[in-house]
């Protein structure tokens, strides 16, 4: 056989080897094809409904372990109850491959099969009516409006659960002041305190409304973090009992709130400028877009109102924008006698809680039946403070009494948000003296109006002081601080004259030294 005889048979035995190949990849993709179909078939067939909300997330309504769940599409436990479905029905295994394609499958199929319905997470609101997961055994909601609260066996809504969601006790009203147990287990300085915790967690049973977030400041040992557990036990109490501990940030939040209707950040160091924007976000309600779970581009929108609580955070007042969004309660030092173990606190709450979870819920109902009644003016958070308002006569609170402290409150936080601000501080100084030499109005450039105030300074609180502005930042920190300088009677304009910027701060009359 010469040369080219053998490179002829050599090629027509490799051509074979190619030909046997593509037959019997051509089968193994078949059978492929085949078994993701099977499967999309199986699981088209034993899902109840498929749902895509407006947030483009698909979830299905599945039977798992004798209860029905609604579940992400594009999640695990989906992923795991088809997997299972397939092995159970089918008696063999499902490839990554198979179970991939099957996925897509379905998931193209869901959003043309699905309904466009809503999803909620713990709490739901609408058309008048307050629905509350008690995460039972039951599948019990709780639905609140303004002729009371009774307990539903049926949810009228489409709840989703996670696996640290933690079951709510059936209410038991029997006095509207029984809200006033809760004293026995947290600790606090005043009766004011606790009266505003308790207005923080009413306002938690309305999702839809803005509302403040929650700072419990106070050294260490003074049970802050017994608070925060105790606060959230209400509204989205957590199996581990454990508290968020990472710092706020453009990554972490996004998915904090897509798993918790609460979130409760515990021994917070300090927050970022960034940080402060994102709870402003979360307090009065936007959304952000966050990649889809298994994708690289696909966006799912995610809603960030949600109820905040911080502690161990004593530089919020740093950040002004946060300051009128926030309640602040400082919790006392206990003392040696005061101290208890969790276990004993926990066994005495349990038998209060649900009297304490009645009395509120019933405090909420009043507040829908009165929407409305209360007129007052608050400088924010008006929805906040006049549904609070609307909700007193359920709390045994005087007439006026609620604006009253929660006027107070307020101030408290614009105080302490001023006093740590040295350019803050050193600017109400300088208009408060104009105002007493009848003087109430200052006129320069953002490099005069620094030098004027830095005049009033030591070099440490001005040049030494890393949060103290460059005259390119002056006009941002007077737009920041404006709600606080506005407790002051204290305005600010900026106005083009002689082809210089001018800014142009007012003081009201009669406003100095408050």
């Amino acid at each position: 056989m010469d040369e080219e005889e053998v490179v002829s048979l050599l090629r027509a035995v490799d051509s074979k080897k190619k030909e046997v190949g593509s037959v019997a990849g051509s089968e193994e993709t078949g059978g492929r094809v085949a078994k993701a179909k099977k499967a999309k078939m199986l699981a088209m067939n034993n899902v109840k409904d498929f749902y895509y909300t407006s947030g483009n997330v698909v979830y299905a309504k599945v039977k798992i372990n004798g209860n029905t769940e609604i579940v992400r599409t594009d999640s695990k436990l989906f992923k795991s109850w088809l997997i299972y479905l397939y092995e159970y029905t089918e008696f063999s295994m499902l490839a990554d491959g198979d179970i991939r394609t099957a996925l897509s499958s379905i998931e193209s199929a869901a959003y043309f099969r699905g309904k466009h319905e809503e999803v909620y997470l713990r709490i739901a609101e609408t058309d008048g009516k307050i629905y509350l997961d008690l995460c039972n055994p039951k599948r019990q909601v709780l639905e609140i409006d303004a002729d009371g609260f009774r307990v539903l066996d049926e949810s009228p809504v489409l709840f989703r659960r996670t696996d640290d969601m933690a079951e709510i006790p059936i209410p038991i009203f029997e006095d509207k002041r029984d809200y006033m147990r809760l004293g026995k287990y947290l600790n606090f300085d005043k009766l004011e305190d606790l009266n505003m915790i308790v207005a923080f967690i009413l306002a938690s049973f309305r999702p839809n409304m803005p509302k403040p977030i929650l700072n419990l400041t106070g050294e260490a040992g003074s049970g802050k973090s017994m608070n925060t557990r105790l606060t959230r036990k209400f509204v989205d109490p957590a199996k581990q009992k454990a508290l968020l501990k990472k710092e706020i940030d453009m990554k972490e939040l996004p998915l904090a709130a897509a798993n918790q209707y609460l979130m409760a950040f515990d021994n917070l160091s300090g927050i970022s400028k960034e940080g402060s924007d994102l709870l402003c976000v979360v307090s009065t309600g936007g959304v952000m877009t966050a990649r889809k779970l298994y994708t690289n581009s696909d966006e799912e929108i995610v809603d960030l109102k949600k109820t905040v609580i911080l502690n161990g955070i004593d530089d919020i007042s740093k950040r002004q924008d946060l300051v009128s969004r926030t309640i602040f309660v400082d919790t006392p030092k206990l003392k040696d006698h005061e101290k208890k173990t969790e276990d004993e606190i926990w066994q005495a709450f349990d038998k209060d809680y649900p009297y304490i979870l009645g009395s509120l819920v019933n405090a909420v109902s009043c507040g829908l039946k009165n929407k409305g009644n209360d007129k007052s003016a608050y400088a924010r958070m008006m929805d906040f403070g006049r549904f609070i308002a609307d909700c007193s006569s359920a709390l045994d609170w005087e007439e006026g009494y609620w604006q009253t402290i929660y006027t107070d409150n307020q101030q408290s936080g614009v105080e302490q948000s001023i006093e740590s601000d040295p350019f803050a501080a050193a600017l109400v100084e300088m208009m408060e003296q104009s105002a007493n030499d009848k003087i109430y109005m200052w006129q320069g450039t953002a490099s005069e109006l620094l030098k004027a105030l830095a005049d009033r300074l030591s070099h440490e609180d001005t040049i030494y002081n890393t949060g103290w502005p460059k005259y390119n930042q002056a006009k941002g920190r007077l737009r920041r601080i404006s709600p606080s300088l506005a407790s002051k009677g204290i305005t600010w304009i900026e106005r083009k004259s002689n082809g210089k910027r001018l800014i142009e701060i007012f003081i009201k009359q009669g406003t100095q030294g408050n």
